[in-house]
């Protein structure tokens, strides 16, 4: 008597315009393989990470017509949003803020005090937890692990900005010098100085950062994301910023703009 071999779930993420897509992104759930993973990947050619909600029936239609996904359909109340070095990760959490009326909160504000000094681990946890628990709807920036049970498990989705790791250090080199030369403040009066960067150790050099994260974020982050702990978040892994601004477009604002 032969046994049947476990199947293993797959992300699916369809980078192609067609007349039923409706937009850049179509995003289907995960989906189990059928045996029509070749197929799919000779036709459409590019297969990464995309997860929303559908039943099984919407699922593989959606997988083989590309039928859009509306976003007005989506719970968005609890988002967390992850990424590289100038991947843009604060700015369409603001983005988000002002179109869903919610709750913004960026990690690098809480973990930076004055003069560069970090957190502690289990005051940034506490300061977190207050937080989100305390506001109904929210969104969060930042790839911090000492607060990623924290947020995750609260969020109901989490947007990964899985840019190219040339555009991501272009946007860091952009960021930092104009920082380095107006003398921006960022958080807690902290300032960037060009010192900062030229050392090789990556905790203090954000090109050497940015460089390791890229690697080790595409190889942590979809083993993550098939965790029991984490099994109700609905991912959105976009790969360039076009994506993030066209799935941006079609959310309706909660307050009628």
């Amino acid at each position: 008597m032969s046994s049947r071999r476990p199947v293993k779930p797959l992300y699916l993420e369809f980078h192609t315009t067609t007349s039923r897509s409706g937009s850049d992104d179509v995003a289907v759930r995960k989906m189990y393989s059928l045996g029509l993973i070749g197929l799919a990947d000779g036709f459409f050619g590019h297969i990464e990470v995309f997860d929303i909600p559908l039943s099984n029936n919407q699922l593989l239609l959606s997988s083989l017509l590309l039928l859009p996904v509306s976003p007005a359909t989506m719970t968005l109340e609890k988002i967390v949003i992850v990424g590289k070095p100038g991947a843009g990760k604060t700015t369409l959490a603001a983005q988000l803020a002002a179109r869903l009326s919610l709750h913004n909160v960026e990690l690098d504000s809480i973990h930076w005090q004055a003069n560069w000094v970090q957190l502690p681990k289990d005051e940034m946890r506490e300061r977190v937890s207050e937080l989100i628990r305390g506001t109904e709807n929210w969104v969060l920036d930042g790839n911090y692990k000492a607060v990623r049970d924290i947020a995750w498990a609260q969020a109901d989705t989490l947007i990964w900005l899985d840019y190219p790791l040339w555009l991501a250090l272009w946007r860091v080199f952009r960021r930092t010098m104009g920082r380095v030369f107006k003398q921006k403040e960022l958080w807690n009066g902290n300032r960037e100085f060009l010192g900062h960067h030229l050392t090789l150790d990556p905790e203090e050099n954000l090109f050497a950062w940015t460089i390791r994260v890229h690697k080790t974020h595409r190889i942590d982050y979809p083993t993550l994301f098939e965790q029991p702990e984490y099994s109700h978040l609905r991912v959105l892994r976009f790969r360039s910023p076009r994506e993030t601004e066209s799935w941006l477009q079609t959310i309706p604002s909660a307050r009628g703009a």
